[in-house]
């Protein structure tokens, strides 16, 4: 079953203004139901890093619980900020919208690619592909 938490940090949760330990609860519920059901069933995760607020030390709470249960993602999602959304609002001014204090926002290729590899540890790193040709040159 895919499901969205999307996150796991209290802090990146309320920015997203998605409720905080729900899909803990939700995970056990789950492996309950299908022990119950003597059906092995599966969830397949869907997180986003580089979230407004959120730094590596946020994306750690994330990537903790992945290794604890050796989860390897198939999917990571790293933001985009879409246009008149909250989160857009924050990404463009670095505030949090519902305390408007500064917030770290991920801007950088490099910050936005250390937390994306945080999800997706066993990929090796993308590299930039090349726009044009190499071409030869004669001397």
């Amino acid at each position: 079953m895919k499901v969205a938490p999307e996150h796991l940090h209290p802090d990146v949760l309320r920015r997203m203004r998605k409720p905080a330990g729900d899909f803990q609860a939700f995970l056990e519920k789950f492996q309950q139901e299908s022990a119950a059901a003597g059906k092995e069933q599966y969830l397949v995760p869907y997180f986003i890093s580089s979230f407004p607020g959120c730094t590596e030390k946020e994306m750690t709470v994330v990537e903790q619980f992945l290794a604890k249960r050796n989860w390897n993602l198939q999917q990571v999602q790293d933001f985009i900020p879409l246009p008149m959304t909250g989160a857009a609002a924050m990404y463009v001014t670095g505030l949090d919208i519902n305390t408007e204090q500064p917030i770290p926002v991920a801007r950088n290729a490099g910050e936005r690619e250390r937390q994306k590899r945080m999800l997706h540890p066993t990929r090796p790193p993308q590299r930039p592909k090349r726009t044009q040709p190499e071409l030869d040159t004669v001397d």
